[in-house]
């Protein structure tokens, strides 16, 4: 399964605080942490770096601040997995279209094995590259079939598999014009087309009712000074 590690490095939540009202962040300015003589990891601050050049201390700590700075892009299979491949509008599900997807492929790798072993009763030293090749590739399939990990839900992103209204987009679940987070997953959700259009629509009458509200607040103020 696809997980997802919460930082403890505080220099994000120093970050977070600078990209609030803006639709994303940048990890620019995230840098190792340096405590007890040593250069500890930038997301989760407690592993220490074997190199100078180094960021992070793994992958998961590396995919996982690519998630929280940029939801929309490096954040949407996390998401995905979250929701457990589910619209968070409706009930469209697409984890079984990835599935379906999976074990086509699975297939056609299985019947070109078989064509490769029937032609190596002739020629083994000629086929036996092309076997190892779909051999590796049968199990790496199997693999992300097996785990639903990054590769699994970053599949989605292949459009001619869903219908146009059923395709998945990142949506903030509260708008960033009315106070909600830019970066991190707490203020992202995963909604079909549909779903988000039509929220969209409601979020925008949000803002605009928002907005002259606070017109007609600032306007009375200054009245009331006079």
């Amino acid at each position: 399964m696809l997980e997802y590690l919460p930082h403890t490095n505080p220099q994000v939540d120093a970050l977070k605080v600078r990209f609030r009202g803006k639709r994303g962040g940048s990890k620019t300015g995230l840098l190792p942490v340096e405590r007890y003589g040593m250069r500890l990891c930038a997301w989760c601050a407690k592993k220490p770096l074997a190199t100078h050049s180094q960021k992070y201390c793994s992958q998961l700590c590396s995919q996982s601040s690519d998630a929280f700075f940029y939801p929309t892009k490096a954040g949407y299979p996390f998401l995905l997995a979250r929701q457990g491949g589910q619209c968070a509008g409706c009930d469209l599900d697409w984890e079984p279209i990835l599935i379906e997807r999976f074990q086509k492929k699975i297939k056609r790798c299985e019947e070109a094995i078989a064509r490769t072993k029937a032609k190596m009763d002739q020629d083994p030293e000629r086929y036996k590259g092309d076997l190892m090749r779909d051999e590796y590739e049968l199990e790496e399939l199997r693999a992300k079939l097996e785990n639903r990990g990054l590769s699994f839900w970053l599949a989605l992103g292949i459009r001619h598999l869903i219908p146009y209204d059923q395709e998945p987009q990142v949506d903030h679940i509260i708008p960033v014009a009315l106070g909600g987070d830019g970066v991190g997953l707490e203020n992202h959700q995963v909604l079909c087309r549909l779903c988000h259009a039509k929220k969209t629509k409601q979020d925008n009458q949000d803002i605009r009712n928002a907005k002259t509200a606070n017109a007609q607040r600032t306007k009375g103020e200054l009245l009331g000074s006079k």
